[in-house]
């Protein structure tokens, strides 16, 4: 008889091996070299087929899944470049972000509105551990920081994100837990200070954290949504943390309360760019649209009938005495449509955005917020861009397609390798990561 297993029975045990490996002295995941791969996440499971069957049926593919498990699933892509393999595993998560340690030994899977960050071995896909978050009545928020040393991981944290709006921002505060980094056990936390925190960025030395947060709730009990799920605006935020402490050090509100924060870049208090986004129903933002006279493919809408505005970039100054902030469009706005990830490169001082529903790259000026190229993917073979990730050898920078394929960019000059990249069925994703 097949017993089936839910989420919280599943992280109470794997949770326990974390436990058991710490009392032990034993680190989670021991730190070796590995070949360079791109590990990439895949939202669309069932969508993956392996000899005539759904991937889940694949022992070796879903081996990370006890016998039953009846929960939900996100994929990883790993793409192997020296060997030229590429090889798929299911986990048991509402997959989001992959962050790996400075070392690259060990990656982070981080879930999104899930309470599961899981341990994995970049260079095998095996299962090594899982954490939850530090208390009750919170959930991950999809992104991760290691410290610089790979000793500490700060991971944000947000209450339900669809719990009616209270009329008090404070009541829907997220936090930031701060973790050991080898066994991923919660040793602090402190406010975030913002209202449903995503992304994070540890930059200025170490000394400071950057948090987007969305700064959306569900609607308030005694208000009707104008269309199935959008997200009630209240305050979408950056928010600045001194690392050691916690301390707020800077908020700055997003001027417009419909807009979410989404992703952020920093490379130092004068550098800080934010990713913005705004849901729309499928139809209002086709209405963006209207003096366009080519025939177009849109941004599909997804499973709530939303699609998605273009919004400008946000560049902050904070480093002064009185903070500057820019608001950054493009000539052509529908160009920053649906910005996923943003990148701070410090050696030409850029930030690099994916727009997925123009097909679009983007380096702004990372001093000024200033556009400095726009590169249209999709005229090069790779639509839908989302995952950007620097490469570790300095030169060059890896872009992604949420369904397919891996490009290869030069720094710099944005110039396309094309013998380098790589043409792989992805299965819809946010990010990609470099092992």
């Amino acid at each position: 008889m097949t017993v089936s297993i839910g989420r919280r029975e599943f992280l109470e045990t794997a949770s326990a091996a974390v436990v058991a490996c710490a009392a032990g002295g034993v680190s989670i995941l021991r730190a070796a070299p590995r070949p360079t791969a791109y590990l990439i996440p895949g939202y669309k499971t069932a969508e993956a087929y392996r000899r005539g069957q759904p991937l889940i049926a694949d022992r070796r593919a879903g081996r990370a899944l006890p016998r039953g498990y009846d929960g939900p699933l996100t994929m990883i892509t790993r793409v192997a470049l020296d060997a030229d393999t590429v090889e798929r595993a299911l986990f048991p998560i509402v997959g989001h972000a992959i962050t790996l340690d400075p070392g690259r030994s060990r990656a982070l899977f981080v879930g999104k509105n899930d309470d599961a960050i899981l341990v994995i071995d970049p260079a095998t896909l095996d299962l090594a551990a899982t954490a939850r978050p530090h208390a009750d009545g919170f959930l991950f928020g999809g992104h991760v920081a290691f410290t610089a040393d790979g000793k500490t991981v700060f991971a944000v944290e947000r209450r339900d994100p669809s719990a009616p709006y209270s009329g008090r921002p404070v009541d829907h505060f997220g936090r930031v837990s701060v973790r050991d980094a080898d066994t991923l056990r919660a040793l602090d936390s402190f406010d975030c200070a913002g209202i449903a925190p995503h992304d994070i960025a540890l930059f200025d030395g170490g000394r400071h954290l950057a948090v987007a947060n969305y700064g959306s709730t569900g609607w308030p009990a005694d208000v009707e949504a104008p269309a199935t799920r959008l997200p009630y605006g209240v305050e979408p935020s950056l928010t600045i943390l001194e690392a050691a402490s916690g301390r707020l050090a800077h908020k700055e509100v997003a001027p417009k309360r419909l807009n979410e924060v989404q992703h952020v870049a920093a490379g130092g208090l004068d550098r800080i760019a934010v990713l913005q986004s705004r849901l729309a129903a499928f139809d209002d933002a086709q209405l963006v649209l209207r003096g366009r006279d080519h025939v177009y493919y849109p941004e599909a809408p997804d499973g709530y009938g939303r699609s998605y505005l273009p919004v400008p970039l946000l560049h902050y100054d904070l480093g002064a005495a009185t903070a500057k902030r820019a608001i950054v469009m493009t000539d052509d706005p529908l160009l920053m449509q649906r910005g996923q990830t943003i990148v701070y490169e410090p050696i030409h001082d850029e930030m690099l955005v994916t727009y997925v529903a123009s097909h679009t790259v983007i380096a702004f000026d990372a001093a000024s917020g200033a556009v400095k190229h726009v590169m249209r993917t999709d005229h090069m073979g790779l639509r839908r861009p989302r995952g950007l990730a620097l490469h570790p050898d300095g030169e060059h920078y890896v872009v992604s397609g949420s369904w397919e394929n891996v490009f290869v960019f030069r720094r710099g000059s944005h110039d396309l390798v094309r013998e380098s990249c790589r043409y792989e069925v992805l299965f819809d994703h946010s990010h990609l990561a470099i092992a």
